[in-house]
């Protein structure tokens, strides 16, 4: 299944959170640019820093995908 972003925080230190599977490396993209990426922990949460600066105001899309630990890649959230 898709991971789902269900948090983003900009203070203290901008980052993302959601929830996959556990075990997947989640990476999430801006605008097609990766911003962050974070393994699930044994429950499938997952925090990410984010990288870049932070964007301007106005309607962003995050997009989050997860990758097993077999390489595969699942749909973006």
């Amino acid at each position: 299944p898709a991971p789902v972003i269900t948090g983003l925080a900009l203070a203290p230190t901008p980052s993302i959170s959601g929830r996959a599977v556990a075990g997947d490396t989640v990476v999430v993209t801006l605008d097609g640019v990766t911003v962050g990426s974070a393994v699930a922990d044994h429950l499938g949460n997952w925090s990410a820093a984010y990288i870049g600066s932070v964007p301007a105001s106005g309607v962003r899309v995050f997009l989050a995908t997860a990758t097993d630990l077999a390489g595969n890649t699942g749909p973006a959230s």
